[in-house]
């Protein structure tokens, strides 16, 4: 039988520990691991999908896979349908180099583009079962009462208890999307942006999208933490209603 060795960090010693007691009630560590990397993996496969991009005239259909802060999307080439693709990249003000379009126009093989999770309003992931869809708008309607409820108690969420609150969404490819629909709401009829409750459980800090969005990307960190400080403080005060206004 082959084997691996694997290293761990002292931290996960007891998620191990763990682990080897549920091998005690017959079930083998190597199983679990398994199970747990065959899980991993299945979020990490690339799929087909319809996706529409912000500024779009029409949704396009191309293969996708998760990727941090968003997903990678499969350019064909001109020759095999990438021509309507290229379109919508750009109409959705996405930067494609001449040398790119070149290489689409001559080439043979797709070419993978990153596109932030932001810019894309809905995705339609093509299974064996059929269609299977995210309406960011819908579940951005769902999040809002519970951003209302942590900025009216003073508290945050990190990114993945949302996405967990939202039936388990992936919390760096799915929730800033949601989260987008909320900020852009708020920010063009000039509300404190709600979606500074929402922050990495990391760091304890929103992500690179609210500094953004806000304009605080190039302040120095201390004085974007003191903004974001003034805006919780701002969120509490804010007379919310819980349904959502979009």
């Amino acid at each position: 039988m082959p084997k691996k060795t694997i290293y761990i960090r002292d931290s996960d010693v007891e998620l191990w520990e763990q682990a080897e007691s549920v091998a005690k009630n017959g079930e083998s560590v190597s199983a679990v691991l398994s199970e747990a990397l065959r899980q991993y993996l299945t979020g990490h496969q690339t799929r087909t999908a319809w996706v529409r991009l912000k500024g779009a005239e029409d949704g396009i259909r191309v293969r996708v896979e998760p990727a941090p802060d968003g997903w990678l999307i499969g350019v064909p080439p001109l020759a095999s349908g990438g021509t309507p693709v290229l379109q919508a990249l750009k109409q959705a003000g996405i930067w494609i180099p001449d040398a790119i379009t070149a290489q689409l126009r001559s080439g043979s093989a797709p070419l993978w583009v990153w596109i932030p999770a932001t810019v894309i309003t809905g995705l339609w992931l093509i299974t064996p079962e059929g269609l299977t869809g995210i309406d960011y708008v819908d579940l951005a309607r769902h999040a809002w009462p519970r951003l209302v409820g942590a900025a009216k108690a003073r508290q945050t969420m990190s990114y993945s208890e949302l996405g967990q609150q939202l039936g388990g969404l992936h919390p760096l490819h799915q929730v800033p999307a949601v989260l987008d629909v909320i900020e852009r709401w708020c920010l063009t009829h000039g509300h404190p942006d709600l979606t500074g409750v929402v922050v990495s459980k990391n760091t304890g800090l929103p992500g690179a999208d609210f500094w953004r969005q806000n304009g605080w990307a190039e302040l120095p960190l201390a004085e974007r933490v003191d903004r974001w400080r003034q805006t919780q403080t701002e969120l509490a005060a804010a007379d919310w209603s819980e349904t959502p206004p979009f």
